[in-house]
């Protein structure tokens, strides 16, 4: 089933053509996600957030 989307902005209109199966699967993966406790966060400020986005990417060159 298609679904359409339309997105008005100033002096524009656009109209987006999507598989709703798709979005429908994309947030009940991201529902199990929660779920199962798969989350980051939250931090109390930008640097605690970049600090933990710069660790894992840290574990994930040391991976390899």
């Amino acid at each position: 089933m298609w679904e359409i989307f339309w997105k008005r902005g100033w002096n524009t209109a656009k109209i987006t053509f999507t598989l709703r199966g798709l979005i429908d699967r994309d947030l009940a993966e991201g529902l199990e996600d929660l779920k199962h406790g798969r989350t980051h966060g939250p931090y109390g400020t930008a640097e605690e957030a970049v600090a933990a986005l710069e660790s894992r990417v840290q574990r994930r060159t040391n991976d390899w």
